[in-house]
């Protein structure tokens, strides 16, 4: 709409004008309004043009960024990916799968967090240079996992990860603590750009990666018999969320989408993610900030840390969503710009500013732009660096599990998150 406004203040305020003030026969006017449509494509072209330019440059310095292995090593590697004998060798796994398989934690460091014996974690990462498509780097990720034996273990947890390849430092240490070590985590990247460039520009990447690793996985798993696989948990945080939930069709239920993988945990998941979308507008009861979903026994929402801490227990498969009110991330979606959102409606979800109202557009935009705002406090926005802990402990809950090992497990995490980035 600017573009074609802008051609016709063009034509209008330039020679053109004065010409055609002069002389009005109909065949003229077609001329112009042919002029006029060539300079809007001209400067549409040029437009995107630009864009295509500038995304070119902000991707290549995302992509040195992944390569850049600065201030990292590969001495406490072990069996995990990058190790001597590993299928994924340390310089393809980028940046954040490198932070990723030097900083497991130790079995003395579980069993001081819990106070139970601990056996040492493996973690698998596949780069996303380790193959040319989603189901190469897929099959590599279950051939690494043939080779460290993590069909043996008592739990296998799929670790989506974010737009950059990252995965939160305190998800997976709270995720080998709560499993007393015996696990292996495995992670597959997809790019290199922050995830709110992914969601926005390139949302069918992270789809189409996770459908094929967790679907990858689950066909590996269903060789193994019955009684000595492994238990499969899924986590998801917001780019990994929205890219994990793809793995189901739409339509899918609860009790469907547990079927294999019974212990879920989906942080800050985009609006439009499939079955989070899904399960809100199809919400049994509750505010849309916080929908009851079906009878609510398999998939629970929590809006807070303390919800999570407080919560009981679940006593079958469950889904665990963190999703705060205010997290633009969670709320922005396409239906901003003409339709006033459920989220808005009374009661507001706590920390939405009471003031807000909904304008066609203007809404859209604010709350688009509150996605590249970082910075916000924990239990803020898209903040959920006291979500994990809880999350993952009420969700995963093994046997001896206990509410004092949760606060021991919350207390500790400060103490063992290690750098990314």
């Amino acid at each position: 709409l600017a573009t074609n406004k802008g051609a016709a203040l063009l034509i209008r305020r330039g020679p053109l004008h004065r010409w055609v003030s002069s002389r009005q026969p109909s065949h003229v006017h077609r001329s112009v309004a042919a002029v006029r449509a060539a300079v809007a494509g001209v400067l549409i072209v040029g437009a995107f043009a630009l864009i295509q330019v500038g995304l070119g440059l902000l991707i290549s310095s995302y992509d040195a960024e992944n390569a850049d292995a600065t201030g990292q090593s590969s001495a406490r590697v072990g069996v995990n990916s990058g190790g001597a004998d590993s299928l994924a060798p340390w310089a393809t796994l980028g940046r954040e799968g490198r932070f990723f398989v030097s900083n497991t934690l130790t079995d003395a460091a579980i069993e001081q967090v819990t106070g139970d014996p601990a056996e040492v974690p493996v973690r698998v990462y596949v780069g996303m240079e380790q193959g040319q498509t989603p189901a190469e780097r897929s099959a590599l990720a279950v051939a690494e996992l043939d080779r460290v034996g993590a069909w043996d273990r008592e739990y296998l947890a799929i670790m989506a990860a974010t737009g950059t390849g990252w995965i939160d430092p305190d998800a997976i240490n709270s995720m080998e603590i709560v499993t007393g070590g015996d696990l292996t985590s495995v992670a597959v990247q997809y790019s290199a750009v922050p995830s709110w460039i992914g969601f926005v520009v390139d949302p069918a990447t992270t789809q189409i990666q996770n459908d094929n690793t967790v679907n990858a996985i689950l066909a590996a798993w269903r060789t193994k018999p019955a009684d000595e696989r492994p238990e499969l948990i899924l986590f998801g945080e917001s780019l990994g969320a929205f890219g994990s939930q793809s793995a189901w069709p739409e339509g899918s239920t609860p009790a469907e989408v547990t079927t294999e993988i019974k212990r879920i945990v989906w942080i800050g998941p985009p609006s439009q993610s499939r079955l989070w979308k899904q399960w809100q507008a199809d919400r049994s009861a509750g505010p849309m900030w916080q929908p009851v979903i079906g009878d609510g026994d398999i998939a629970r929402v929590f809006i807070s840390d303390v919800e999570l801490e407080a919560a009981a227990p679940p006593t079958g498969p469950t889904i665990t969503f963190s999703a705060h009110p205010n997290d633009p991330v969670v709320y922005w979606s396409p239906d901003l710009l003409l339709q006033k959102p459920d989220w808005l409606d009374a009661p507001l979800g706590p920390g939405v500013d009471p003031h807000m109202m909904w304008f066609p557009v203007i809404t859209y935009l604010q709350v688009g732009m509150d996605l590249i705002s970082g910075g916000a406090p924990p239990e803020v926005g898209h903040n959920y660096a006291a979500d994990a802990g809880p999350a993952i402990a009420l969700t995963v809950n093994p046997v001896g599990w206990t509410p004092a090992k949760t606060q021991a497990l919350i207390a500790a995490l400060p103490t063992l998150s290690y750098v990314t980035g």
